[in-house]
């Protein structure tokens, strides 16, 4: 009995001391501030991948517009009747053509011929070279 009584005592300085009760509260508020800490930082990381997203976007809202108005001035009459007249070489009525050559280029067929044009056959007029027979080439090889 002597030994319970002290035993309760000795539990209820425990538990009545200043200090224990202190670090016990400590200890539920630490407990409870982690998984806070942690939704806060989650939350956090969400919020600006959010704003991120919302700037893309914004970018791609923006690209569209651009390309809207792009398909809408290639559907217009305005950009056919124009690449007609450069690439098909038509003309509206009343309207004249003047062709000007260049001087690099008046030896070509056509006004608008360049050097890189795809219709030129590269070594056209370029010297065709003689094979050289076989024991000549050996003879360069070693020689």
């Amino acid at each position: 009995m002597i030994f319970r009584r002290k035993k309760e005592s000795l539990i209820k300085k425990i538990f009545s001391h200043k200090i224990f009760i202190s670090l016990i509260g400590l200890a539920i508020i630490i407990f409870i501030s982690i998984p806070m800490a942690k939704n806060v930082s989650k939350r956090y990381t969400i919020n600006q991948e959010i704003k991120k997203l919302q700037e893309e976007i914004k970018e791609m809202e923006k690209k569209n517009q651009e390309l809207s108005k792009l398909a809408e001035y290639l559907e217009s009459d305005q950009f056919i009747a124009e690449q007609a007249r450069l690439n098909l070489n038509y003309k509206k009525e009343g309207e004249e053509m003047i062709v000007i050559k260049d001087k690099e280029n008046a030896g070509k067929e056509g006004a608008l011929a360049t050097e890189d044009s795809p219709y030129d056959i590269k070594g056209k007029n370029e010297e065709t070279k003689k094979p050289i027979s076989n024991p000549r080439q050996w003879w360069e090889y070693f020689f």
